[in-house]
Parts: structure tokens; C-alpha cells; sequence
């Protein structure tokens, strides 16, 4: 697992160097001992209790590291039931999809903002990596300005953040 250090270390690579990480964008306060506190925001009105939720941060991982996302501790204690991909796989480049569900009260309003993490976790040199893959959508989402409109965060779709 990285710790802060490693993460950063990572994030300052030379943009040209196989091993960077990048999170764009990247808040320093979001940084933990061995984690990285996602944003997110909802895409759409739910949908009988259930909310589409979209990282803010973009994630472009190298071939050598997978992020494992995790719910926050606070989000389990206020009853909220994600789905969504654990795993950030090597070569991934986009924002993550997360589907939240409260089943107490699943009308009740609560903030999306802040109930996800990621740990990363250094892994042996991949065959093929996520955006190598046939079946791979990964170089179809928004993000990093690849092949669809400008991203959400260039379009200001963000001010509420």
C-alpha cells in the first residue's frame, strides 16, 4: 500500500514518466496517511432512492498501481449502501461511477460529496493493461479531453463544490 509520501512522489512524476499517478484535479487536503478522499457529485435525480454519482477527480493510473476504492467510515455510519467497481484497474483513465443507496429513508437528502477513498497499491508489471483491452471503455468516458466534449470540471458543472 502507498503512504502520503509514496503518493505524492508519485503525483510529481515528470509527466513523461511511465510510473506517474494523476488525479486532476488534486486537493492536498484530500490526502490521508494511505488514502485519497474522493468528491463526488450527483448526475441525475434519483431514481427510486438510488443516486448516480461521478467522481470529481479524473484518475489516469500507470501500469503498475491499482487504486482500491473503499466507503469512508462516516459514510457506513450514516447507513449508506454503495455499488460501484472496487478496483481502479492499472491503465484506467476516467472519472468513477458510484451508485448510492440509503435504505433507511432512501428520500432523505444527505451530501454525496465526500463518501468515498482510494489506497493505491504498487502491482507487477500487467500483460495488458485497462485501456489495452478490447472490451475496455476506458478512452470512451469524458476525461482527459481523449475523445468526447470538455470535461465536467472545464464546463463548471463543479461550482457546487
Amino acid at each position: 500500500m502507498l503512504s502520503d509520501k509514496e503518493i505524492k512522489e508519485r503525483l510529481t512524476l515528470n509527466s513523461l514518466d511511465p510510473k506517474q499517478l494523476i488525479i486532476a484535479p488534486f486537493d492536498p487536503e484530500c490526502l490521508g496517511p494511505v488514502s485519497y478522499d474522493l468528491h463526488t457529485f450527483q448526475s441525475a435525480p434519483p431514481i427510486r432512492g438510488v443516486r448516480r454519482l461521478i467522481s470529481i477527480e479524473q484518475f489516469s493510473m500507470p501500469r503498475d498501481l491499482v487504486g482500491l476504492v473503499c466507503l469512508r467510515s462516516r459514510s457506513s455510519q450514516r447507513g449508506i449502501f454503495a455499488s460501484f467497481g472496487p478496483l481502479i484497474d492499472p491503465g484506467f483513465r476516467g472519472q468513477l461511477i458510484f451508485l448510492v443507496w440509503k435504505p433507511e429513508n432512501p428520500n432523505l437528502d444527505f451530501s454525496v460529496a465526500d463518501l468515498f477513498q482510494v489506497m493505491f497499491f504498487k502491482v507487477g508489471e500487467v500483460d495488458v493493461s485497462y485501456d489495452e483491452r478490447k472490451s475496455s471503455t476506458a478512452m470512451e468516458r469524458k476525461g482527459f479531453g481523449e475523445t468526447k466534449e470538455d470535461t465536467f470540471v472545464e464546463s463548471g458543472q463543479f461550482a457546487q463544490y
